[in-house]
């Protein structure tokens, strides 16, 4: 019986089997993973564009720190740019960036 793994676990899971270059079946035998409950998260966050956007890339996040944090950020999703500035509404952030991840 595989352990319990949170949602935020699997994320990192998934991340690192993409980045690995290993066969879905090679990678899960590797990591102790079963496959089928692999595939299942694999599926279930793909559905929730929570992995893959529209062409199938995989979404990755950095984390940013800003030496001036007077100044605000340009964040660039496809043909689209968000200026942020000190003070945005990170919920309405999250919404805009989501969205624009479904469509670029």
């Amino acid at each position: 019986m595989d352990k319990q793994r949170s949602r935020n676990d699997w994320i990192d899971i998934i991340g690192a089997f993409a980045n690995s270059g290993q066969s879905t079946k090679d990678w899960c035998e590797s990591n102790g993973l079963n496959i089928n409950t692999f595939k299942y998260w694999k599926s279930k966050l793909k559905r929730e564009k929570t992995l893959v956007g529209k062409d199938s890339k995989t979404t990755q996040w950095f984390k940013l720190e800003a030496s001036e944090p007077e100044r605000g950020v340009a964040i660039i999703i496809g043909k689209a740019t968000i200026e942020v500035s000190t003070g945005f509404n990170p919920s309405l952030l999250k919404d805009v960036i989501r969205t624009l991840s479904s469509l670029c």
